[in-house]
């Protein structure tokens, strides 16, 4: 149990960015009773205007400068769901007035501003620090998860992570250098820790693009991963998929001393039981057997928020904080040298010391 931040709800949040995502988030902290939202700020007047017009937020709330909404509005905490390259212009003004952080992924535009937030976050030890993990907070991976805490497949030795999308959304995505990378792989990157209860020692990746590709950028991405306690896995994530695709889970075998559970494309969980090994069996398929899954109190953002509260008000450690996600976060930047390099990629070698304070 770590210090208790706060005796009182609801927790006032100023939510900084309202895109497509933003307003989910809007309508998330809405609905959930621990939280009131103390005002709104965007930066684009035409956006600000139109999410006026909807009647959802007072005209008194809405803000289009962070440092006039903080102090007319005294929040508790600041919701950070503007583009990660804007990151910074709401952490450093929030740690500097003590306010806590709720932010969405990726943590920071790259690896030296994320040593930043670190450092700077040292300062203010009494400032909860926390990262959105969305896909944490959902029936099927709770269930994984706790299957494999309990035992039920063993000692885990090796995953398969597939991912196959057809991604044709208008906008950014479109002309992204590393369109899965930088938009989707930290999701999945961050459940092999989450489900394995390892972290990531070495990455070995390669990014290609397939003749049909209606991006700019390259949309399939592999990679062989090491983990620190000997867990080793295969990633293949590709957006320019035909044919058979899954949801944005992915397919995901994890082979243990005593098993296998599979998450199929469509986020079924299946157990494949050890089995006696003999000639008659030796190219036959073992179906194995769907497990029920029990749906959790808090899906998805509301998942987020409730480890938020619980982090304020209990003093419980919080999954996803500064200090954990950094290790998720930097999966990526170590993906992405090893494509630079055209080798493997050892964590250590990215000199990121605070990882180990």
């Amino acid at each position: 149990m770590g210090t208790i931040i706060r005796t009182q709800l609801p927790i006032r949040i100023l939510l900084c960015g309202l895109g497509v995502w933003g307003r989910n988030w809007l309508e998330n902290i809405r609905k959930n009773k621990n939280y009131d939202l103390a005002g709104v700020v965007e930066s684009d007047q035409a956006t600000l205007d139109q999410v006026r017009m909807t009647g959802l937020i007072d005209n008194s709330k809405c803000f289009s400068d962070i440092v006039q909404a903080i102090k007319l509005t005294r929040p508790d905490a600041v919701a950070v769901i503007v583009a990660p390259d804007r990151h910074g212009d709401i952490v450093r003004i929030a740690l500097e007035n003590n306010i806590h952080i709720l932010s969405e992924k990726p943590l920071a535009r790259d690896i030296d501003e994320a040593r930043e937030f670190i450092q700077l976050h040292k300062l203010y030890p009494n400032v909860r620090f926390i990262i959105n993990q969305n896909y944490r907070g959902r029936d099927c991976i709770t269930l994984i998860k706790n299957i494999i805490d309990e035992g039920g497949i063993g000692e885990i030795g090796y995953f398969i992570y597939n991912h196959q999308q057809t991604v044709k959304i208008p906008g950014y995505r479109l002309e992204m250098p590393s369109p899965v990378l930088d938009d989707m792989s930290i999701h999945h990157f961050d459940l092999m820790r989450y489900l394995t209860n390892q972290d990531f020692e070495k990455i070995y990746a390669v990014e290609n693009v397939v003749p049909w590709s209606w991006f700019q950028g390259k949309p399939m991405f592999n990679s062989l991963i090491n983990m620190t306690g000997g867990v080793t896995g295969v990633y293949c994530a590709c957006w320019a998929a035909e044919g058979k695709i899954g949801d944005w889970n992915g397919n995901i075998q994890i082979y243990g001393s005593r098993g296998c559970l599979e998450l199929t494309d469509d986020s079924k969980v299946i157990l494949h039981e050890k089995h006696g090994v003999n000639e008659d069996l030796l190219g036959t398929y073992q179906s194995g057997h769907e497990i029920t899954q029990v749906a959790i109190e808090n899906l998805e953002l509301q998942y987020t928020l409730e480890n938020f509260k619980n982090a304020l008000m209990e003093g419980a450690p919080c999954e996803t904080d500064i200090e954990d996600n950094i290790k998720s976060f930097m999966a990526v930047l170590m993906a992405k040298e090893s494509i630079k390099q055209k080798c493997p990629v050892l964590i250590t070698s990215l000199n990121i010391p605070f990882l180990s304070d």
